[in-house]
């Protein structure tokens, strides 16, 4: 969530603050340095058919050290970040665009702002793009996350 914040600095020295001296704060943020196959398939197909499609959210904490500098800067001791990487299986495209067009987050609101030709390109681009020629089958794109977590210090 940090990434959707207004003031990201801010609230990493809120969670600070109101956590007691030895206690850990932790947030995980989804990559957007290349690592995210799910979402970047999605916007490589969004902007090669809509060059003004725009991906929402801060983007400058979805890496280690994107994440790290804010932890570090908030002033959080013992700074760690960790890769976490889930395959995300689908029964079928038809199955990975349902989970696109009807969850939450930066990929939804993008196809809720589309008419429904466009929705149409859109879908018939990334099904391209993912399957080429091949009917459709299941398929796994590689989801990742950056954790990071760091210990209020006792003094």
């Amino acid at each position: 969530m940090i990434q959707f914040v207004s003031d990201a600095h801010a609230a990493a020295r809120e969670m600070k603050r109101v956590t007691k001296k030895g206690g850990s704060v932790a947030t995980c943020v989804w990559d957007n340095s290349g690592g995210m196959e799910l979402s970047e398939r999605f916007w490589n197909a969004a902007v090669s058919v809509d060059p003004e499609a725009k991906r929402v959210g801060d983007r400058r904490y979805g890496s280690a050290n994107g994440l790290s500098d804010l932890w570090t800067a908030a002033g959080f001791g013992n700074v760690e970040t960790r890769a976490l990487v889930i395959p995300m299986q689908f029964g079928s495209f038809e199955d990975f665009w349902h989970h696109l067009s009807n969850s939450q987050g930066p990929p939804e609101l993008y196809i809720s702002s589309l008419s429904e030709d466009r929705r149409r390109i859109l879908k018939e681009r990334l099904r391209t793009d993912i399957l080429g020629n091949r009917p459709d089958r299941s398929i796994t794109l590689r989801a990742k996350a950056w954790a990071v977590r760091g210990v209020v210090s006792a003094g």
